[in-house]
């Protein structure tokens, strides 16, 4: 294996397994059921951020749209939180964000996601 790409299987959910490229990306949640993404989603961001020291971490959300294609009105997008060491925004290996995917466009046929994403 290269430094790459690896699989492990020391995530943050039990039993689960991830891939890593370059960065750390793990789905902590999916389901077809909006609702209970939101809410895990909230809780888990609530949880980290209880968890860490808010003299250096600091904390963010945002709602990211964009189309699917020119040709179409569909929208997906996701809720970002981005955690960041104070002063060190968008450098690498300062920051992580938890996502919530929100799929519009694909809802009958992919799960909503919550994802850990290091950078």
């Amino acid at each position: 294996m290269s430094y790459d790409y690896r699989i492990t299987s020391n995530t943050l959910i039990r039993g689960a397994e991830t891939e890593i490229d370059a960065r750390y990306k793990e789905v902590l949640f999916s389901t077809k059921e909006y609702g209970a993404n939101d809410d895990f989603y909230k809780k888990i961001c609530k949880d980290i951020m209880a968890c860490l020291d808010a003299s250096i971490w600091e904390s963010e959300s945002v709602v990211e749209k964009e189309k699917v294609s020119a040709y179409s009105n569909e929208t997906t997008g996701k809720i970002v939180t981005h955690f960041n060491i104070k002063g060190a925004k968008g450098l690498p290996f300062k920051c992580f964000d938890v996502i919530l995917s929100i799929d519009f466009a694909n809802v009958l046929s992919k799960p909503y996601e919550v994802y850990l994403i290091f950078n």
